[in-house]
């Protein structure tokens, strides 16, 4: 991959605005400040994930959810007090930013790609428009900045995985909104995962029942006596727009979706876990394990019956096939027409 034909777009709360490249980017010094980012000292940031998925049968990339995503991204940047971006042409940004990177020669579009727009405080002026150090915490008056850029990304779990539970339980309103400061812990919790031979953390609250929350970055659902259970947005979570798909796709079939707390006792005692998420798509979890507990990790049953009609199995292949433009149940084409955006481009 040759990241100097990569082409990203660039916009901040003076006006400037365009598509560079990084060398560009450093030339009108527009890239981040290395010392003084108040983004980096003081995790000040909100951004998406955005999947464009190539349909074979129609030889055309999609979007997938565009407007919810970009949506979210304004609330969390409402959220987080990060002014002075226009994000009334953002949509249209997004497919000219693949038009350019398909020219460049940097992004083959049958590989489709995941873009990801970033909105962060960086850099301080005084009243003469000259740099200051910018340090401390009070950022209104740092310039805000909106990054996009975009790259190809396979799936973010390869395969199904085995899970570990947090030690730490963690209350925060922040993660309702979609901010870079949630990441570092979901960061460290999958590092601890990762370390210890698993594939993915799993992070609960701070209740005497330790109420489950969410994956490293995923939304969870758990099967059991043929319900479907997901914590509900009134927690801390991210209401995520794969978590909406699944629910949309569970509801079609006629499965009824229960949004409460989950107990990590009741998620451990599960017939079968899904993670949802634009990166992870809608993976079966393999197997968790709770070091607060010890002995062995509790294995879930990818074949499990989901509300005793579709198989978790069944229920990730089909949403492939949603997000692919290829054949699903006739209940979900309505949902597949919705969820997909044309990218209008020519080859």
């Amino acid at each position: 991959m040759n990241l100097d034909l990569l082409k990203g777009y660039y916009v901040d709360s003076s006006g400037k605005n365009g598509f560079y490249n990084r060398k560009e980017l450093k030339e009108n010094d527009l890239d981040p400040d290395p010392f003084f980012c108040h983004n980096q000292h003081y995790a000040r940031g909100a951004f998406e994930g955005i999947r464009a998925i190539w349909d074979n049968k129609k030889e055309q990339l999609y979007f997938l959810t565009p407007k919810e995503h970009v949506n979210r991204l304004v609330k969390s940047c409402d959220f987080l007090r990060l002014k002075g971006i226009d994000f009334s042409k953002t949509l249209d940004v997004l497919p000219e930013l693949i038009h350019r990177n398909i020219e460049s020669g940097f992004l083959d579009p049958r590989k489709g790609c995941y873009l990801r727009p970033l909105v962060y405080k960086d850099k301080k002026y005084n009243s003469d428009k000259e740099q200051e150090h910018g340090l401390g915490v009070y950022s209104q008056k740092h310039q805000t900045v909106m990054t996009i850029s975009l790259f190809p990304w396979g799936k973010y779990l390869e395969g199904n995985p085995d899970i570990r539970v947090y030690e730490k339980g963690i209350a925060s309103v922040l993660r309702t909104h979609k901010c870079t400061a949630n990441y570092g812990f979901g960061g460290l919790a999958k590092d601890i995962a990762l370390d210890e031979g698993y594939d993915e953390a799993l992070i609960t609250d701070i209740s005497k029942e330790r109420n489950v929350l969410e994956g490293g970055g995923e939304n969870v659902f758990i099967a059991r006596d043929n319900k479907v259970i997901t914590p509900g947005v009134d927690q801390d979570i991210l209401p995520g727009t794969k978590r909406n798909i699944l629910i949309q796709m569970l509801n079609n079939l006629g499965i009824e979706v229960e949004e409460r707390k989950i107990p990590l006792k009741e998620f451990m005692e599960a017939d079968a876990a899904i993670f949802t998420g634009t990166a992870a798509g809608v993976v079966g979890i393999a197997s968790v394990y709770n070091p607060l507990v010890g002995g062995k990790p509790e294995e879930f049953n990818l074949e499990h019956c989901v509300g005793g009609i579709i198989t978790v199995r069944e229920l990730e292949r089909e949403y492939e096939r949603l997000i692919m433009g290829e054949n699903v149940n006739p209940v979900q084409l309505g949902l597949q027409e919705r969820i997909r955006t044309p990218i209008k481009w020519r080859m």
